[in-house]
């Protein structure tokens, strides 16, 4: 989904672009191409990411300059990012995607890891959005291994294998997490919260057999000698 502030709308003439534009390219659009419309935009959302702009953008969307399809361009802005649509939101959600990528892209990366090209790119994004508000904001994915330690009637508690206990609620978690039994092993992937760690929900949760020796490993144990078994050894013939 990408966020709209459709609080600022205004026709603009553009007289330049349209003069640029070939006779078979006016045929048709004499009309709908003075049907420019501009938005500020404050935020970039794309499922949970939310890019929020360090300035208001100017959106601004020129209709059919590549066909059926028009052209959305951001300012003040210098990532080169051209939006392409039908309309006004077609185009906007195609340059949030395409701004999405790329910044999903270089900020998996290590500055050493960069080339000189993305270090200029990322220095651009970082002038265009928040980028330390939105590691606050964004919620992280683990994968931890944990026990049900309490299940009274309702299971509740979990206590992983780092030893920690905490206490969840069955709204936070999938189905399946109901029907486990106090002391069943699981494997979860967790969202917790990028600042406090907090559990924010559980997206997957797995059974996992329980740790328990099996028939090889008792027979081994068996055939491993005891201290009772062990040689009297007389220290004094050491001396």
């Amino acid at each position: 989904m990408v966020a709209l502030d459709t609080g600022t709308v205004a026709d603009v003439r553009p007289y330049e672009m349209f003069r640029s534009l070939t006779a078979e390219a006016r045929g048709g659009i004499r009309g709908s191409l003075f049907d420019v419309l501009q938005r500020t935009v404050e935020e970039v959302r794309i499922g949970e990411a939310v890019y929020h702009t360090r300035s208001p953008l100017l959106a601004t969307f020129y209709p059919r300059t590549r066909g059926v399809n028009g052209e959305l361009a951001m300012t003040p802005c210098s990532l080169q990012i051209v939006g392409i649509g039908k309309n006004f939101d077609e185009a906007q959600r195609d340059w949030s995607n395409q701004f999405h990528v790329r910044f999903q892209t270089l900020l998996a990366k290590r500055p050493w890891e960069m080339t000189v090209e993305e270090k200029e790119g990322w220095g651009r994004i970082e002038l265009l959005v928040d980028v330390a508000a939105y590691r606050r904001e964004t919620p992280y994915v683990i994968r931890q291994i944990g026990v049900l330690s309490r299940r009274r009637p309702i299971p509740n508690q979990i206590r992983w294998e780092d030893g920690r206990h905490e206490r969840v609620w069955l709204e936070q978690m999938p189905p399946e997490f109901a029907g486990l039994h106090e002391g069943q092993r699981f494997e979860a992937e967790v969202v917790r919260d990028a600042v406090t760690g907090r559990m924010i929900r559980a997206i997957v949760v797995r059974r996992l057999p329980a740790l328990r020796p099996t028939s090889a490993d008792a027979a081994l144990w068996k055939s491993v000698p005891t201290t009772s078994e062990a040689k009297t050894v007389d220290w004094d013939e050491f001396e």
